[in-house]
């Protein structure tokens, strides 16, 4: 199966590589029906994986100046966790697009993260080390170098 709905992009990274990107980090929902990617055109798309087909853009997730990176769908499949090349986390509401917690600033980039099975917190892997955050009090709890 082919999921389509991310724009190709053009990287103009400073390495110089020009490469084109798109879906970069993709999750399944916990039940397993569907699936969601962010991308590099700063969108994240949701497909039904029964169905074969996209069931749209997400609702809102403004806020990103750069591509995703990185996302995860939270157990309860209520939030969304994106990270971005700005070295920022943020975390969604997934039925209504509305920031639920962050900006997460980190020291340098967010590449991976991933929520507590509690979804009270949450893990990112910067460049620096691993930091792991207190959603709702959104404070960082650890940093691992």
């Amino acid at each position: 199966m082919t999921l389509e709905g991310h724009e190709t992009t053009f990287d103009d990274s400073s390495d110089g590589t020009g490469e084109e990107r798109t879906a970069v980090s993709i999750s399944y929902f916990p039940h397993g029906k569907h699936m969601i990617g962010g991308s590099e055109d700063k969108t994240i798309r949701r497909w039904d994986l029964q169905a074969g087909k996209e069931t749209g853009i997400m609702k809102g997730f403004e806020g990103h100046s750069r591509g995703i990176r990185c996302i995860d769908v939270s157990v309860d499949s209520k939030l969304l966790a994106s990270g971005c090349g700005d070295s920022t986390t943020r975390v969604w509401n997934l039925d209504t697009g509305q920031l639920v917690a962050g900006r997460f600033q980190s020291a340098d980039g967010s590449w991976t993260g991933g929520f507590s099975q509690d979804s009270k917190k949450l893990a990112v892997n910067s460049y620096c080390g691993l930091e792991v955050w207190g959603i709702q009090g959104q404070k960082l709890d650890v940093m691992q170098e």
